[in-house]
């Protein structure tokens, strides 16, 4: 699994970690997010390529093969805005399903046979092509055209639990002209199971007196104390540490009746208590598991005190002026605390294609070798 599998955990952190970076950039959850930056086009036949698979979303049909003498044709219409240097605004606007802003595939650009490069965009800027046939992409007039585009081609999504079967289906692939990877760099075969398996064991939340940072810098405390847990957790187990996070502080931003506490547009914090939200991610030989389970589950780590998050609220309102009478029933912060330790393996390994069947006609002679 793992080559796939930490592959796709690893694609959730980078969202994840960009998301993060939006979030500290704001003055609340849901305030003053930052302006966007100007996009940039993106030219598809920027790398080289000598075809182009054009999804749906901008065929608005089928996806279509585009090359030879047609691809130079459609050249100066190849391009779009790239959405991503606008990231911080659309992502800080819109949280969507799961918090993750829905990304739309837009392209893929093939050299020989061979996927080079992928392009997509962030759907709620994307989406506008459709509604106004004169906005500025150059992809947007390609809708409706139909078979002038290019034939249409068909993708087929293959999931293997055993890496045996993995390899002869990628190996069928690499050998027939009529199919090409659809990823970058999948004709280079993934490796098998390792044995690793990833951790995620998520602390009680730490609730310590201090005033809120919006993550900015990490306490050395408690990175070191998180260290020496991770070390205590990997003692003779042939682990390695991933990642460790909840060094920084996390706001407790304030409600009343469900609702945010507001100073104006902004929302507000409580002012002197914070939390540390703990997260340990750890790389552990699959026989060790069992093992560093149970380590974890005995560390001597008390829940968090509802009691100290009560008390800050009773503060904060007399503070702020706020009527305080409906306390402790009516106030509450976002963060959800986290009162026990949980622990959350990897699953079983498994391994994916995806692959473009393309017209035999149009192969002229290409193959994946």
């Amino acid at each position: 699994m793992r080559a796939i599998a930490i592959g796709l955990l690893g694609l959730c952190g980078v969202v994840l970690a960009a998301l993060v970076a939006v979030y500290l950039r704001m003055d609340g959850p849901a305030d003053k997010r930052p302006a966007p930056a100007e996009n940039a086009p993106v030219d598809l036949l920027a790398g080289g390529a000598d075809a182009v698979i054009l999804t749906d979303f901008v065929t608005g049909d089928v996806p279509r093969l585009v090359r030879g003498a047609r691809l130079q044709d459609l050249a100066p219409q190849l391009w779009y805005l790239d959405t991503a240097t606008g990231g911080d605004y659309v992502v800080g606007g819109v949280f969507m399903i799961f918090g993750m802003p829905p990304v739309v595939e837009l392209a893929t650009g093939f050299t020989d046979g061979r996927s080079i490069k992928t392009y997509d965009c962030i759907n709620v800027v994307c989406n506008s092509w459709a509604a106004n046939p004169a906005a500025p992409w150059g992809m947007a007039g390609l809708r409706g055209m139909g078979d002038a585009l290019g034939p249409e081609v068909n993708t087929t999504f293959y999931s293997f639990d055993d890496y045996h079967a993995y390899r002869t289906a990628h190996a069928a692939v690499l050998a027939d002209p009529l199919q090409w990877f659809a990823d970058p760099g999948a004709e280079v075969p993934l490796p098998g199971d390792d044995g690793i398996r990833l951790m995620v064991i998520s602390l009680p939340t730490l609730l310590v007196p201090g005033v809120p940072g919006n993550g900015a810098s990490e306490d050395p405390a408690q990175a070191q104390a998180l260290e020496e847990m991770a070390a205590t957790l990997l003692e003779g187990t042939g682990g390695t540490v991933e990642a460790l996070y909840g060094a920084a502080s996390t706001t407790l931003w304030a409600m009343k009746h469900g609702e945010y506490v507001r100073e104006g547009d902004a929302t507000r914090g409580l002012p002197d208590l914070v939390a540390h939200e703990r997260t340990l991610r750890l790389m552990m030989p699959e026989r060790q598991v069992a093992l560093v389970t149970a380590r974890a589950q005995a560390l001597a780590l008390p829940p968090p005190d509802p009691g100290l998050v009560d008390a800050a609220l009773a503060r904060a309102f007399a503070a702020w002026g706020e009527d305080a009478s409906c306390l402790p029933g009516c106030g509450a912060v976002e963060t959800t605390l986290q009162y026990r330790i949980e622990v959350n393996v990897g699953g079983d390994p498994f391994w994916v294609l995806r692959v473009w069947r393309v017209p035999a006609l149009l192969t002229d002679g290409l193959s994946n070798d």
